[in-house]
């Protein structure tokens, strides 16, 4: 597994390209004190705090949005299930409070990296960069920069998530002085969830228990 750093002097060939469709829904879980189109600009220098693919220095904001409530959840609900089985597979209650998921739509077509299925070999990765667990996320960040660096007009990543493999994620980067990301609008057709109550707990719950797993009640 390829626990290393990018090259130093770059990467050796840019990406992959996909695109993100406009007209695409997605779904975001995110801070219920916060818009759902409000991307994260804040620096994360180490793996104390934050996501696999944040911006290490502040040079872009960030946002996780998946293709269905399912792989929204398991992005970050689950983000830090044990994979050990002898170790029980509990989701504590504070993880989902004052949590919110919302649909999303695609208001034009974002140019991202595939980093997916073989498409990770392109820049000299493997399922490690997707996969590996938060003790690693300051590389991850650095691949994410370099990644980024080598074609500066991607709007971000697609990857599967860790937990969910049958689900499409993608981190989309954008300016960190902007306060709504540019191509995304809140699906007014949806109701958001609030998950730590009622029908969104419900659905944590369920997609939890699709994990092995169960969510404290406290």
């Amino acid at each position: 597994m390829p626990d290393i750093e990018p090259p130093a002097g770059g990467l050796f060939r840019p990406a992959l390209r996909s695109t993100l469709a406009a007209d695409t829904t997605v779904w975001r879980v995110h801070s219920s004190r916060r818009s759902a189109l409000a991307p994260n600009p804040t620096a994360q220098p180490d793996e104390l705090a934050g996501g696999r693919f944040d911006s290490l220095d502040g040079t872009y904001a960030y946002l996780y949005i998946a293709d269905g409530p399912d792989g929204a959840i398991a992005e970050t609900i689950c983000r830090y299930l044990p994979l050990d089985p002898t170790t029980a597979r509990i989701v504590p209650a504070s993880a989902v409070t004052g949590r919110t998921l919302t649909a999303l739509t695609l208001t034009r077509t974002v140019t991202v990296a595939a980093l997916h299925g073989r498409h990770l070999s392109v820049v000299g990765q493997d399922l490690w960069l997707t996969k590996c667990e938060a003790r690693h996320y300051v590389t991850t960040r650095k691949w994410a920069h370099a990644i980024h660096a080598a074609d500066p007009a991607l709007g971000g990543l697609a990857y599967r998530p860790r937990h969910n493999e049958d689900t499409l994620a993608w981190v989309l980067t954008t300016d960190p002085a902007v306060t709504s990301h540019p191509a995304l609008a809140v699906d007014s057709s949806v109701a958001a969830l609030s998950l730590d109550r009622g029908r969104g707990r419900d659905l944590v719950e369920r997609v939890v228990a699709d994990h092995s797993a169960i969510l404290s009640s406290a």
